[in-house]
């Protein structure tokens, strides 16, 4: 890491936090949908 440019390391960690963020939005989204996937054909298989 370049220890000349200012704050790459709070970058980073921003990025990295929204990039963790969003993956979280991503697996509850799904859950959810199996869940009420689930839910409404009362999962016969």
């Amino acid at each position: 890491m370049d220890p000349d440019r200012g704050g790459s390391l709070q970058e980073f960690a921003a990025a990295l936090n929204k990039a963790n963020f969003y993956e979280l939005l991503a697996v509850a989204m799904v859950l959810n949908f199996r869940n009420r996937y689930k839910n409404r054909y009362g999962g016969k298989k």
